[in-house]
C-alpha cells in the first residue's frame, strides 16, 4: 500500500513560485478561500500520477497547456509515495506551455521509468491496476460527483451511480445500439426508391432519346469542317507573324540603344560646356603639364627619402591612353608627401613637447630643491618645539594613557544622565497626570500614587534638574580637555615624523642639483633640432599647395580631354546604329495589322470550338440518359432487396436491446448485494442524529418512453415508525449529501488497489457541525482498517481545523491542518495552522 509523503508544485493552476507541501500525515486539511489554490493540490497530485486531470479529460472544460500558471512558463511537479517497508517513489512531472515535456519515476534513487505514458503505465501497476478513471470514482472526491447522485432527472442519477459502480458501459452499448439508425436507413431507402420511380416516368421513351442523338452528330461534323479551314488560315497568317516579331525584337533593342547613345552624348556635351575656359585646351599641353608635375614630384620624393615611391612614378610613360593613371599616380605621390609632412610636423610637436616637458622638470627640479633648502631650516627650529612640549606634558605614551582615562569618566557621566533624563521625564509624566487626578498607578512598577505626594515628586523632580546640569557641565569641561589633549598628541606624532626626514633631505638636495644640470643640457640640445624640422616643413608645405593647385587643373583639362574623345566615339555608334535600322527593313504599320488579323480569326475559331463542345456535352448526355436509363432499373432491384434485409435486422437488434435491458438489471442488483453492507456501515458511523439509521439501495423497474428500464432508489429507514422512505423527495439538502457521500466513501473501501489515501474536494457543503465531527472521526477509524491510511480534506470552512484536531487527538493520529490565502503573482501562501506527531 502506498501513501502520500509529500508534493512540489510550481507553475501549475494557481501556483506560480515553487513550493513544497508536506503530507505525512494520517489526516490532512487543506483550509482558504475560494481561489486560493486548495483544489489545485489534489489537482497536481492527480496530475502526478497520470499526466493529465478530470477537468482535462472527462469533462473536456481546458487543455493540458491551460493548466500552466499564466505567470509561469511551465510546469513542474514532483510527488513523493512510501510503501510499509520504507521504499520511496518519486515521480517528477514537467510540461511546457507547448511541448510534451518530461517524466520520471524513481524507486529509491533509481529510474525505473522515463516518458508520460511510459510513467503513466508504471503508476497504474504500483497502485494495483487503479486506472485514471477508478482514480476518479473511489480515491479523489468531488463535489460534482456527489451533486450527480442528488441532484438531476432519475435517469441521469442511475447513470451517475452506474459510472461509480463501473458498469455504465452497458447504457453506452445499449444507447449506441445501432436500431434507430437503421430505421433512419430504411426510410432513406424507401424515399430514394420513390425517386428512381418518378426519374424513370420523366425520362420518357428511348427513340426520342436516339433521334435526338443522330441530328446532334450532323451538327457536329458541318461545325468541324468550317473549324478546319479556319484553323489553316491561322496556321498562315501565325507563322508571318512570328517571322515579324523576331524582327521587331531586334527592331526595338536597336532603337533602345540609340536612345542611350543620345543620352550619353547630352551628357558628355553638357560636361564639356561646364568647363568653357578649358574647352580650346590642346592634348599636347595636357601631357605637356603631366610631365612637369610628374619630375617635380620625383624630385621631392627623392628629398625626402621616399626613393621607391619616386621611381615607381619615374617609370609611368605619360600618353593620353593612360592620362587617368596618371593623374591617380600624381594624387597618391602628392598624398604621400601629404603624409610625410603630417609625420614631419607630428615629430616637431613631439620635440616641442619634449622641450615643454623638459623644461617643465628643470623648473620643478630646482623648485624642489629650494623647497627642501628651506625645509631643512624649518626643521631645527621643530626639534626645539618637540623638546618644549615633552618636558612641559610628557611624551606620547603617558598622552595616550591620560586620554583614555578622560574617554572612560566621560562614557560613565552619559550612562549616568541617561539614567537621570529618563528619571526625569517619568517624574513631569506623573506630576502633571497628578495635576487633574487624585491616584495614578506608577508607570514603572503600576503602584497607585496618591495626589498628596505630588509636592514631594516637585522637589525629587527639580533636584533631579539641577543634578543633570551639573554633570553636563562636567561633561563639556572634559570633552574640552580632551580634544586640547588630542591636538598636543597630534602635534608630538607630526613633529615626529618630520624630523626623522632631516638626513633624508640633504641626500635628496644634493641629487636634485645634480639633475637640473643635466636637464638644462638635454633641453639646449633639443631645440637645435627643432629649428631644423621647422625649416623642412615649411619647404615641404608650400611644394604642397603649389602641387594641389596644379594637380587640380590637371585632373580637370583631362576629364574635358577624355571627353571630347568619348563623345566622338558615342556619334559613331549612332550612325552605326541607323545603318542597321534601315538594313532591318520592318515595318511596324504592317506587324500590327497582321496582330489584329490573328486576334480575330482566334475568336473565331473559339466560338467553333465552343459550339462543338456544346453539341458534344448534349450528345453525352443523351448517352448517359440511356445508360442512366439501364443502372436505375437495376438499382431500383437492387434497393427492393435491401429493403427486405433491414426489416429482418431491425427485428433482431430490438430483441437484443430488450436483452441488454435484462443483463443491467442483474449486473447492478448483484453490485448492490456487496455495496448496501458497506453504504450502510458507513452511514451509521457519519450520521449522529436520530431520524434515519439505516439505508438502502434498490433497482426498481419502471416505465420512460413506453420501455421498461431498470432505475436506482434510494431510501432511508425513518427510525419513529420504520418506514422506508425516498432518500431524495423526504431528505434535506445536507442529509441528501451524507447519503451521496456515504455512498462514494464505501465503493472506496470496497474497490481493491494499492492507494492508501483519500481525497475529498469541498465534500460538506450542506453538512451541519456535527455531522461534519462524525464524518472525520469515521474516516479517521477506516484509516485504521486495510484500505486507507490518510484522509486528506480541502475545504472553505474554517470549522474543520479544530475537527480535525479534536479527531487527531482522539484517534491517537498524526495530522495537520494548513491554512491557505491570496498571495499575489507568485500563488498561494501556506501556514501550518495546527500540526500533530
Amino acid at each position: 500500500m502506498l501513501r502520500l509523503k509529500e508534493v512540489e508544485i510550481e507553475g501549475f493552476r494557481a501556483f506560480s513560485k515553487r513550493q513544497k507541501i508536506d503530507l505525512d500525515y494520517d489526516v490532512i486539511a487543506f483550509i482558504g478561500d475560494m481561489g486560493t489554490g486548495k483544489s489545485s493540490i489534489l489537482s497536481a497530485i492527480e496530475f502526478a500520477l497520470y499526466g493529465t486531470t478530470y477537468e482535462v479529460k472527462e469533462r473536456k472544460a481546458i487543455r493540458v497547456e491551460d493548466l500552466v500558471n499564466d505567470f509561469s512558463k511551465s510546469i513542474y511537479i514532483r510527488l513523493v509515495m512510501i510503501d510499509e517497508e520504507g521504499n520511496e517513489y518519486e515521480i517528477v512531472r514537467e510540461r511546457k506551455r507547448r511541448g510534451r515535456g518530461r517524466a520520471q519515476l524513481r524507486v529509491n534513487g533509481n529510474l525505473i521509468a522515463s516518458g508520460f505514458e511510459e510513467v503513466t503505465q508504471k503508476v497504474i501497476e504500483l497502485l494495483g491496476g487503479l486506472t485514471f478513471d477508478d482514480f476518479s470514482r473511489h480515491v479523489l472526491v468531488r463535489r460534482e460527483v456527489l451533486d450527480a447522485i442528488i441532484i438531476g432527472q432519475p435517469m441521469e442519477r442511475s447513470e451517475a451511480i452506474d459510472r461509480l459502480l463501473g458498469i455504465a458501459t452497458l447504457e453506452y452499448a445499449y444507447r449506441n445500439m445501432p436500431l434507430k439508425e437503421v430505421r433512419s436507413v430504411m426510410e432513406d431507402l424507401s424515399l430514394r426508391r420513390d425517386r428512381i420511380r418518378a426519374v424513370l416516368s420523366a425520362y420518357g421513351a428511348r427513340e426520342k432519346l436516339l433521334s435526338e442523338i443522330e441530328m446532334l452528330e450532323n451538327t457536329i461534323k458541318r461545325l468541324n469542317e468550317k473549324l478546319s479551314r479556319v484553323a489553316e488560315e491561322y496556321k498562315v497568317s501565325k507563322r508571318e507573324y512570328e517571322r515579324l516579331r523576331s524582327l521587331s525584337e531586334k527592331y526595338e533593342n536597336i532603337l533602345k540603344k540609340l536612345e542611350e547613345i543620345n543620352v550619353l552624348i547630352s551628357h558628355a556635351e553638357a560636361r564639356i560646356r561646364e568647363r568653357e575656359e578649358l574647352t580650346e585646351i590642346s592634348e599636347t599641353a595636357v601631357l605637356a603639364h603631366a610631365e612637369s608635375l610628374k619630375d617635380e614630384l620625383v624630385s621631392k620624393l627623392v628629398q625626402y627619402l621616399a626613393g621607391e615611391s619616386a621611381e615607381e612614378l619615374k617609370k609611368i610613360e605619360i600618353s593620353m591612353d593612360n592620362l587617368e593613371l596618371v593623374v591617380s599616380k600624381i594624387k597618391s605621390s602628392l598624398e604621400e608627401l601629404e603624409r610625410m609632412a603630417s609625420e614631419l610636423q607630428y615629430e616637431v610637436l613631439e620635440l616641442t613637447d619634449q622641450v615643454m616637458e623638459l623644461k617643465s622638470r628643470y623648473e620643478r627640479v630646482r623648485g624642489r630643491y629650494s623647497d627642501i633648502a628651506s625645509e631643512l631650516e624649518v626643521l631645527s627650529r621643530l626639534r626645539e618645539e618637540y623638546s618644549r612640549i615633552v618636558e612641559r606634558e610628557g611624551d606620547i605614551p603617558d598622552l595616550t594613557i591620560k586620554k583614555d582615562s578622560i574617554k572612560k569618566d566621560i562614557e560613565s557621566l552619559r550612562a549616568r544622565i541617561e539614567y537621570e533624563e529618563a528619571l526625569v521625564k517619568v517624574l513631569s509624566q506623573v506630576s502633571k497626570e497628578l495635576e487633574v487626578a487624585r491616584e495614578i498607578p506608577c508607570p514603572v512598577c503600576e503602584v497607585p500614587i496618591r495626589k498628596e505626594k505630588k509636592e514631594i515628586i516637585k522637589t525629587r523632580l527639580a533636584n533631579l534638574q539641577t543634578k543633570v546640569k551639573e554633570t553636563l557641565a562636567k561633561i563639556k569641561e572634559l570633552e574640552r580637555r580632551l580634544e586640547e589633549m588630542e591636538r598636543t598628541l597630534a602635534r608630538l606624532r607630526e613633529l615626529k615624523e618630520q624630523m626623522l626626514d632631516i638626513e633624508v633631505k640633504e641626500r635628496e638636495a644634493e641629487r636634485l642639483r645634480e639633475e637640473y644640470e643635466d636637464v638644462e643640457r638635454r633641453y639646449r640640445e633639443i631645440l637645435e633640432v627643432i629649428e631644423d624640422a621647422r625649416g623642412r616643413l615649411h619647404s615641404l608645405l608650400n611644394f604642397i599647395d603649389r602641387a594641389r593647385e596644379r594637380v587640380r587643373w590637371l585632373e580637370k583639362a583631362t576629364s574635358v580631354v577624355i571627353e571630347r574623345r568619348r563623345l566622338r566615339e558615342y556619334f559613331e555608334k549612332a550612325r552605326e546604329l541607323k545603318e542597321q535600322l534601315t538594313r532591318l527593313g520592318f515595318d511596324p504599320e504592317h506587324f500590327k495589322r497582321l496582330g489584329d488579323r490573328l486576334l480575330e480569326l482566334e475568336k473565331e475559331r473559339r466560338m467553333l470550338e465552343e459550339e462543338v463542345k456544346r453539341c458534344e456535352q448534349r450528345r453525352q448526355e443523351l448517352l448517359r440518359s440511356i445508360e442512366e436509363l439501364d443502372k436505375l432499373e437495376g438499382e431500383l432491384n437492387d434497393l427492393e432487396e435491401k429493403l427486405r434485409r433491414l426489416e429482418a435486422l431491425k427485428t433482431r437488434l430490438e430483441k437484443i436491446k430488450s436483452t441488454y435491458r435484462v443483463v443491467q438489471r442483474l449486473m447492478r442488483e448483484r453490485m448492490l448485494e456487496r455495496l448496501v453492507p458497506a453504504l450502510n456501515e458507513v452511514f451509521r458511523r457519519v450520521y449522529v442524529h436520530p431520524d434515519y439509521d439505516s439505508l438502502n439501495l434498490k433497482v426498481e423497474i419502471r416505465t420512460v418512453s413506453g420501455q421498461e428500464r431498470s432505475m436506482y432508489n434510494l431510501l432511508a429507514r425513518r427510525c419513529i415508525d420504520g418506514q422506508w422512505v425516498p432518500v431524495l423527495n423526504r431528505l434535506s439538502d445536507g442529509q441528501r449529501m451524507i447519503v451521496a457521500l456515504s455512498l462514494v466513501i464505501a465503493l472506496s473501501i470496497m474497490e481493491p488497489h494499492n492507494a492508501a489515501f483519500l481525497l475529498l474536494d469541498e465534500p460538506t457543503p450542506n453538512i451541519d457541525l456535527s455531522c461534519r465531527k462524525a464524518l472525520i472521526n469515521a474516516l479517521s477509524g477506516i484509516m485504521r482498517g486495510d484500505k486507507a491510511r490518510q484522509l486528506i480534506i480541502a475545504s472553505q470552512n474554517p470549522e474543520y481545523g479544530e475537527i480535525v484536531k479534536q479527531s487527531v487527538e482522539k484517534g491517537n493520529l498524526r495530522g495537520c491542518v494548513y491554512r491557505l490565502s491570496w498571495g499575489g503573482r507568485e500563488g498561494p501562501r501556506l501556514e501550518i495552522a495546527f500540526r500533530s506527531g
